[in-house]
């Protein structure tokens, strides 16, 4: 049987609930039967069809069994969501069916068990208060089969967690595994991705914010020769020092990001969290939501480094961006000036800068820099 949320509901009570729900499914797969291709295309999202109609079929056939066993079942959010776009097909086609039906067939809602009309009593506290009248309410089954309705809303609650994945474990009481199989592929992929990226800098940086040896940081950075060769290992090390120095302002580090045509990698990025400060101020003045970050393993930069960064940089992503160098100079300085002049503030952080961050108040010190930036261009 199928769970149903009514206090002090007696087992006859979820019994008759469920024969009805299993008359239901058998309504919906005999006026189904016609349409072979299409016939759960209903009660399932298209794509889910598409790739696993034999998924599909199990959730029907599963849908019926547990109405009409006697184990009580908690459904999943894709069996939620089958058996509510069952009951919505019911209800749109209930009033047609019962004028077209011919002499003898049964009316949808005349399947009641006589042997519980003797205990009908609407004052009861039994079965929440319901009666054998209420069974032939649609808003009944709505109501009382369903804990929440979180499986008509994956869409919803999926960009939210696209925006921010700490937020969303902070503020929503939603567990997104629940509803996989209710997303599209490419959108199961992201979000394992995106949930393994969290839980990766949950447990390797923002786990050691309270027993990270800054001076660990600094030998690591100091044993890393400039140049290709030891490229990956510079960015991965960085990309822990600036997780740990801008926590927790800039969030959501993200590691190899396709722009959104998929031609262009950014090296990392940071969700801006900020609502006030100096990230709160760079957040409203550049529109920088996201913070960009380019790491380049040389101690000589040419004008091409700036440019790089700079095409990343428009009004969708922010206006303002970092690059984590090991050496810059006066030149640097003056490219990135002109890059300045077309709406853009690139921020150059050295393995100097970086050190001092480490022995300071890291948003204190980048904002100094960007001050001093501003007030010389």
């Amino acid at each position: 049987m199928i769970k149903v949320y009514i206090s002090n509901s007696s087992e006859e009570f979820v019994k008759e609930v469920n024969h009805k729900i299993a008359e239901f499914i058998k309504f919906y797969i005999a006026f189904q039967e016609d349409h072979d291709d299409n016939r759960y295309e209903i009660a399932f999202p298209k794509f889910l069809l598409r790739n696993n109609k034999t998924r599909c079929e199990e959730v029907i056939s599963e849908l019926y069994e547990y109405s009409v066993d006697r184990y009580i079942h908690i459904l999943s959010p894709l069996h939620e969501y089958a058996l509510f776009k069952i009951i919505e097909y019911c209800e749109d086609n209930y009033e047609d069916y019962e004028k077209d039906k011919t002499e003898g067939e049964t009316s949808l809602f005349g399947i009641v068990d006589k042997s519980l009309s003797d205990e009908e009593d609407n004052n009861s506290v039994e079965n929440g208060g319901y009666s054998l009248s209420d069974f032939h309410t649609f808003d009944f089954y709505y109501d009382n089969i369903f804990e929440d309705f979180d499986f008509l809303d994956v869409d919803f609650f999926y960009n939210k967690f696209k925006l921010s994945p700490s937020l969303f474990y902070e503020n929503v009481d939603v567990n997104l595994d629940d509803y996989i199989e209710l997303m599209p592929l490419d959108i199961q992929k992201e979000y394992l991705t995106l949930k393994e990226s969290n839980n990766k800098i949950t447990n390797d940086v923002i786990g050691e914010e309270v027993e990270v040896n800054v001076q660990d940081f600094i030998n690591e950075l100091s044993n890393i020769s400039p140049g290709k060769q030891e490229a990956k290992k510079y960015e991965n090390l960085m990309a822990r020092i600036l997780s740990f120095l801008f926590s927790p302002h800039l969030i959501e580090p993200r590691t190899q990001v396709k722009t959104f045509d998929e031609r262009e990698i950014i090296d990392m990025t940071f969700y801006n969290s900020a609502t006030h400060g100096f990230w709160g101020d760079i957040k409203i003045k550049y529109r920088s939501n996201i913070i960009a970050v380019e790491f380049k393993n040389k101690e000589i930069l040419g004008n091409e480094d700036y440019f790089q960064i700079s095409s990343r940089l428009n009004d969708d992503i922010g206006r303002f961006g970092i690059l984590v160098v090991r050496k810059a100079n006066r030149l640097d300085m003056h490219r990135a000036y002109r890059r300045l002049h077309g709406g853009n503030v690139i921020i150059t952080l050295s393995d100097t800068d970086i050190i001092a961050m480490l022995k300071t108040d890291a948003t204190s010190f980048i904002a100094n820099k960007y001050r001093k930036f501003i007030e010389k261009a």
